[in-house]
């Protein structure tokens, strides 16, 4: 080694790296650097018709309409009460059918159908009605709004565009980052699933929501799959601004070059000249230029989205049952029109098609023995007639 020369170990760090601590560190080389989220570019499918079969089941769901039943009972025996003695004829005096029709009565007034087959005829009855459907119309509204909250939670997924987004969801954090910290500041459920590879790939197997993962892994990551090119086909998006890592308490700067050196002097000159140069670099724009190639794109480009499609199996069904029964009914209908009472039943509409063709079918058969009978009553008279005139 030459007299006074100094040897230096220069490496690269960010924020899942840290070097040493007789490590001399830059200051920041990418002012933008810090936790990014990573989203999956398509949307997850949400089954709708297992949506409501799960809401249906759940404890709030069963637990409403268990207490709105027992409630919907009282009321029913209140109304037959009120109007037992003056309206027998819609709400009958024995208890068990009349109590019935008063529970038919609360179901159709509270959610406001209304069918107008019952309805009470007394004072006290009527304000009793009124009060009911007021309450009626607060409790459904209550029970509208709690579905489309279940239904806003369970496609919430599919809406995370940003830190603020990331509340309540399952988030994948690499390993080692300071997931509680993060989970806390954020207020969601951390996960820790290895290295930023390793939560990438738990994102498009669907284990986890999104990802908390350094940018510059991120991009490194992208760039090396070459899921930077272009807007399409990326299963993968990095979604909102990063989150600074000064807002995560024993973090450092993200990335930063450092280096270690015989002399400690010359190590801090090398690294005051490297942040002097990022920060002259990201002044006068040269140091977006040549990340703006290797950053990834953060939208979906419109004409990438896919259309949605028919469901044929289901439409072709619906569509070959709809047909059936329009012509069925059209054939009822011809058919009353020649029978004025119309056939009553499956049985009667194809007794009545097979007399429709019955007399096409035989008009070139031998006639029936009523036919016969009449032709020769015809015939008869005929001689007759032309035997009068040989007597006269």
């Amino acid at each position: 080694m030459t007299p006074g020369a100094v040897t230096f170990t220069v490496a690269l760090f960010n924020l899942q790296r840290q070097p040493p601590a007789d490590w001399v560190c830059s200051s920041s080389l990418w002012l933008d650097d810090g936790y990014v989220v990573v989203v999956r570019a398509e949307s997850q499918p949400i089954n709708l018709y297992l949506l409501v079969f799960v809401m249906v089941i759940s404890p709030q769901f069963i637990n409403f309409f268990t207490s709105l039943f027992f409630l919907v009972l009282a009321v029913g025996h209140v109304i037959w009460a009120l109007e037992r003695w003056g309206n027998s004829t819609q709400f009958r005096s024995f208890y068990s059918e009349g109590v019935v029709d008063g529970l038919w009565w609360a179901i159709v007034t509270q959610t406001t159908n209304g069918f107008g087959d019952k309805a009470p005829t007394s004072i006290p009855g009527r304000v009793f009605a009124v009060i009911w459907m007021i309450f009626g119309l607060i409790t459904f509204a209550i029970f509208s709004g709690q579905a489309t909250s279940f239904i806003a939670s369970a496609t919430a997924v599919n809406q995370i565009s940003d830190l603020a987004s990331l509340a309540g969801r399952t988030v994948g954090v690499p390993t080692p980052l300071p997931a509680s910290s993060l989970a806390a500041l954020l207020s969601f459920s951390a996960t820790a699933c290895g290295d930023t590879q390793g939560c990438l790939r738990a994102l498009q197997d669907l284990k986890v929501d999104a990802v908390l993962a350094p940018r510059t892994d991120v991009v490194h990551h992208f760039v090396a799959s070459g899921w930077n090119g272009g807007s399409c086909g990326n299963p993968l998006l990095i979604v909102g601004v990063p989150l600074s890592p000064d807002t995560v308490s024993s973090q450092g700067p993200g990335l930063r070059a450092c280096t270690y050196a015989s002399g400690v002097y010359a190590a801090t000159h090398l690294m005051r000249a490297i942040s002097e140069e990022a920060s002259s670099m990201t002044s006068d724009g040269t140091l977006a230029a040549r990340l703006s190639d290797i950053t990834p794109y953060q939208t979906v480009a419109d004409s990438c989205i896919a259309e949605p499609t028919y469901f044929i199996p289901l439409n072709v069904a619906a569509l070959v049952v709809l047909t059936f029964y329009g012509v069925g009914c059209y054939i009822e209908r011809r058919l009353r029109k020649q029978n004025e009472d119309g056939p009553k039943s499956f049985g009667d509409l194809a007794k009545s098609l097979v007399l429709m063709r019955r007399p096409e079918a035989g008009q070139d058969k031998t006639p029936s023995n009523g036919d016969e009978a009449a032709g020769e009553g015809d015939s008869g008279e005929g001689a007759t007639g032309e035997g009068s005139p040989g007597e006269g």
